[in-house]
């Protein structure tokens, strides 16, 4: 077990904006969001009013909804791809989009985050349907839902029917197995509190469950549909929503050879699950013609990078003194400079201001630090680029920058170019070595 230190696990939105400089550090580290619940710390800042909303506002009326209200029942099940760059907000605007539309007159939403459920290096197609079902069993203790299922019961004594598997189980949740008062419901919880424990090393439970599922994962699907069929005309006497939604984050860090059995080769078993569903995928997907995900999803939506200017500026701004304290670690410009050279995106804003205070060691960040900061951060982008790369980046022509190129792609996926409703721009980090400018 890691042990955090006392500092961390006792934050409250009363110690931000830091003037710790440790502490300084650890705040801006691109992990720590995922760590910690950053809107209870007060240190989460939105965006949508300084950016173009229409993928929120094309979300909600593929899933029917108006004023957070389901207002009809979807005539298919809408499955929706939502992409962007790596650090433009995508997991942030998905936690948003599942706060408004979880409620009692709108969706009974369930957020997947594979980053904290899973081991992503290690995840499996099979495993994604699993975790699915085993979140709905979660879900419904949550919420105390008065729930049974003919499914869920034999779905139950089908994984969990071998002796030593069951130990295996109780075992890897950390919870004491009471023999003759558990239930095929509390078993498959047990099973989802020590499922990422039991991935990560290969137990003789996931093992068993892989292979049942690899044999006939159409089955998993159907009988999966059955029980949302259940769950779905129990829901509104119970209070959960109108209808069931997943929201998928985390889709696009998986193993290559996974995400393309799952998106691309077998995209078609998602499809066939009887549920609406927001799925994050990779900013570069949408642009192979053979391999495209959205070739097999209903609807895709693009997240886009805020700009650098105006209001939005301030907003990005923003993101940081909510944290830090600005008098304490920013000398006079160097906040603007951090934001001019983000490009909108706020990962490169963290990474920025993460390496100014690695250069200063936690003190005052003068432009001298903030200008190394960004010179050491552009080296490491630069580095990563092809010949090929460099010579269609000089041309600084958006028009010679097709993204169905694989070479473009490549850099929209790795952040060298950036794309701005539509329209892509070299990464300030890197532009004056691309063009020579200052």
């Amino acid at each position: 077990m890691v042990v955090q230190p006392y500092y961390l696990c006792s934050m409250h939105s009363s110690d931000f904006p830091t003037t710790d400089r440790f502490l300084a550090r650890t705040v801006t580290e691109l992990d720590f969001d995922l760590k910690h619940d950053i809107q209870e710390l007060g240190l989460y800042v939105h965006l949508s009013d300084v950016r173009s909303n229409a993928f929120r506002e094309d979300i909600m009326y593929q899933l029917s909804v108006e004023n957070s209200v389901l207002v009809n029942l979807t005539d298919d099940y809408q499955k929706i791809l939502f992409s962007g760059h790596k650090g433009c907000g995508k997991t942030t605007e998905l936690k948003r989009l599942h706060e408004d539309l979880n409620n009692p007159n709108a969706y009974l939403s369930i957020l997947v985050e594979l980053e904290k459920e899973t081991y992503l290096s290690q995840l499996e197609p099979e495993d994604i349907f699993v975790l699915l079902l085993l979140k709905v069993v979660e879900e419904l203790d949550e919420r105390d839902a008065k729930f049974s299922s003919k499914e869920l019961e034999e779905l139950a004594k089908e994984w969990l029917s071998d002796e030593e598997i069951i130990n295996e189980v109780y075992s890897h949740s950390g919870r004491e197995r009471q023999v003759g008062v558990e239930t095929p419901l509390s078993e498959l919880l047990a099973l989802k509190v020590g499922i990422k424990s039991m991935w990560a090393a290969g137990s003789k439970t996931t093992k068993a469950i892989r292979t049942k599922v690899k044999q006939n994962p159409t089955e998993l699907i159907d009988r999966f549909n059955l029980l949302l069929g259940e769950l779905r005309l129990a829901m509104d006497e119970l209070g959960l929503g109108k209808d069931l939604l997943f929201i998928i984050d985390g889709s696009e860090k998986m193993r290559h050879e996974t995400y393309t059995d799952l998106f691309i080769k077998d995209s078609m078993l998602l499809r066939k699950l009887d549920c609406n569903m927001v799925v994050a995928v990779p900013i570069d997907a949408y642009y192979t013609i053979e391999k495209s995900p959205a070739r097999a999803f209903t609807h895709s939506v693009t997240i886009p990078m805020v700009k650098t200017k105006g209001a939005a500026a301030d907003r990005l701004k923003q993101i940081i003194t909510c944290r830090l304290d600005s008098n304490t670690f920013f000398d006079e410009g160097v906040l603007d400079y951090f934001v001019k050279y983000s490009g909108g995106c706020v990962r490169q804003l963290l990474l920025l201001v993460n390496q100014g205070l690695m250069r200063s060691r936690g003190k005052l960040i003068t432009l001298e630090f903030a200008a190394s900061a960004a010179q050491e951060l552009g080296q490491r982008l630069y580095e990563q680029l092809e010949l090929a790369h460099i010579e269609l980046l000089k041309k600084n022509d958006p028009i010679q920058w097709p993204p169905g190129e694989e070479a473009v792609r490549k850099m929209l996926f790795n952040l060298a170019l950036l794309k701005y409703n539509g329209k892509s721009r070299i990464n300030p980090l890197i532009e004056q070595q691309i063009l020579g400018t200052e």
